[in-house]
């Protein structure tokens, strides 16, 4: 079954890098430095349906997953790269949503609370400075992908890795695109930052 799915895989996977940067509409995100690490402010919870709200007020665990990365512009390879990912579910006694980021779990009263908390991002941390050292003074854009409902990364990453390996050279959010066509994730909505300049100094 996986092997009848490399070909299709390796086509999405050229048409993705493409798409990936040039495609993505423009939403406006704060970036600001520290020591020579970039950190992006951004919201997205206008994103969320109708359908995934009612499915969280109706107590229906759900998951969101968030990945940021940073490249330089006209280049398809990431410089760095971070996911937060979302469970969401409403606890039936106390009647409060508790959202699950790694390890750990946080208490909302309504869903706005949760969608903020899920989809709002401040001063979040893209990579190392060692990554950047090389990109001083260049232009560079950042792109996310939101992804509703994703099925087991498992699952993906073996698709992907029978793929013939092509996982390695392409990122997250190239992988978010061949996994809403493949692997069958319910929304995806990817978009990218204006283009900045890294900045000249800072930490090597």
């Amino acid at each position: 079954m996986i092997r009848r799915f490399a070909p299709l895989v390796a086509i999405l996977l050229i048409a993705a890098t493409a798409f990936a940067q040039h495609r993505l509409r423009v939403r406006r995100m704060g970036v600001s430095w520290n020591d020579g690490v970039p950190r992006v402010s951004f919201g997205a919870r206008d994103l969320v349906t109708g359908r995934i709200r009612r499915r969280i007020a109706a107590g229906r665990e759900q998951t969101i997953s968030v990945t940021v990365q940073a490249f330089r512009t006209g280049s398809d390879r990431p410089i760095a790269s971070r996911n937060r990912t979302c469970g969401v579910t409403l606890d039936v006694w106390t009647r409060k949503y508790v959202v699950r980021i790694g390890s750990r779990s946080y208490l909302y009263d309504t869903i706005p609370e949760v969608l903020s908390r899920c989809l709002g991002f401040r001063n979040f941390r893209i990579g190392t400075a060692r990554d950047y050292v090389r990109h001083r003074g260049r232009p560079i854009l950042f792109a996310a992908s939101a992804e509703f409902n994703p099925i087991t990364q498992r699952q993906c990453r073996e698709l992907l890795r029978r793929s013939g390996g092509q996982s390695q050279v392409v990122g997250p959010v190239v992988i978010s695109i061949v996994r809403r066509e493949i692997c069958g994730a319910e929304r995806v909505v990817s978009f990218r930052s204006q283009t900045v300049p890294v900045p000249t100094g800072g930490a090597p």
